[in-house]
């Protein structure tokens, strides 16, 4: 089937239990449905220089990843503005902001393989989530070498998925331009909002950045877990 092994193993992450075949097509069916056609290719021309797979835990590669796409893309610091982020999806910015979020009421968004290109069913409205969102899918195509063209978007701690966020994370909101714009040794909320504004994420993006270098405390099991 489209989901292939890997997509349906990933699907049984996001949603244990009777109703996973239920929820992988409904998914599927987002994905036909969307509007939302991203090319990314650029993930293959990532897995060429793949200096970053040696990594143990998925957070590390996906930090070398993200900052080996800033590499290929010329932009190594700070905010990756509407033009540089439409560069890497080959999609204008505001036919990504404005597409309907066809998965926005399932368990998790999808992508599927339309020639060449990929059609994604998205979860989220907001444009920084969506970024992220976007971020995320990039990230997916990455960790699976874009052998099936399929991938999820969920919230389950595979590791697979651990990356997609990890990649999301760093590309978006690289540590070494945070630390330019913010005292990480005094990151108040207030410095904290102004830097997600700076570089258009959401502040749990920036302070899940403080919590994995050591500079803020995890809050709970859950932070922890990313990490590994």
């Amino acid at each position: 089937g489209i989901a292939g092994e890997s997509g349906v193993e990933e699907a049984a992450h996001a949603e244990p239990g009777a109703g996973a075949a239920e929820s992988l097509s409904l998914a599927i069916e987002a994905s036909r449905e969307s509007g939302v056609r991203i090319d990314l290719q650029l993930a293959g021309d990532l897995l060429r220089s793949s200096s970053f797979l040696g990594h143990a835990s998925p957070w590390e590669m996906a930090e070398a990843a993200a900052a080996e796409l800033r590499k290929i893309i010329g932009i190594s610091n700070g905010l990756l503005n509407h033009a540089e982020f439409e560069s890497i999806f080959r999609a204008r910015w505001n036919d990504l902001k404005s597409a309907t979020a066809t998965a926005s009421r399932l368990s998790y968004g999808a992508r599927i393989d339309d020639e060449g290109m990929s059609r994604v069913a998205l979860q989220t409205t907001r444009g920084y989530d969506r970024r992220f969102e976007l971020a995320r899918q990039f990230g997916d195509a990455v960790w699976q070498q874009d052998r099936s063209g399929f991938g999820i978007v969920s919230r389950s701690k595979s590791d697979r998925q651990k990356f997609q966020r990890a990649f999301a994370h760093n590309l978006l909101c690289p540590f070494d331009g945070l630390q330019r714009v913010i005292d990480v040794n005094d990151p108040t909320p207030e410095a904290m909002s102004e830097a997600a504004k700076s570089f258009g994420v959401n502040p749990s993006v920036v302070r899940n950045q403080l919590v994995y270098k050591g500079y803020l405390p995890f809050e709970n099991a859950s932070e922890l877990a990313e990490t590994v």
